[in-house]
């Protein structure tokens, strides 16, 4: 599979969230294996997930075990891919706070945490809109 130089693969814009495995060949320095951090992270998640199907999940297997198809169309693909967009959701509830109301009207506070399946808990509250009656009066 093809290998890109280390010094080349540095100026792709990748962000940290991928990790890369180099070795030296004829005297260069070459990325010969990439693996997603952050899909590595949620995996389980992504793939509990309703909306994540098919080529997704295999999508994601790859990045999680570790591919040597080294090219900056592949990184960048992967990248704006929907498992990558759902890893970075979850990543985003991670470090947010949900503020939820008790039955009596109080306000509970609680930032998400990734503990059992307590995220999943935390994504329903937010994505639930809250009804609004726009019938004419």
């Amino acid at each position: 599979m093809p290998s890109a130089q280390l010094s080349t693969f540095l100026k792709w814009p990748i962000g940290d969230h991928i990790d890369y495995k180099v070795e030296e060949i004829d005297g260069k320095k070459m990325v010969i294996e990439i693996r997603c951090r952050l899909c590595t992270k949620h995996v389980e998640k992504i793939k509990a997930d309703d909306r994540v199907k098919g080529t997704i999940i295999n999508e994601i297997e790859v990045y999680v075990q570790g591919t040597s198809n080294v090219k900056k169309f592949a990184v960048t693909r992967h990248l704006s891919g929907a498992a990558h967009v759902l890893a970075q959701e979850y990543e985003r509830l991670l470090s947010q706070t949900v503020t939820v109301r008790d039955p009596e009207g109080g306000i509970i506070e609680t930032t998400a945490s990734y503990q059992g399946s307590s995220i999943n808990n935390d994504i329903r509250l937010i994505r639930v809109q809250p009804r609004i009656d726009a019938t004419i009066k």
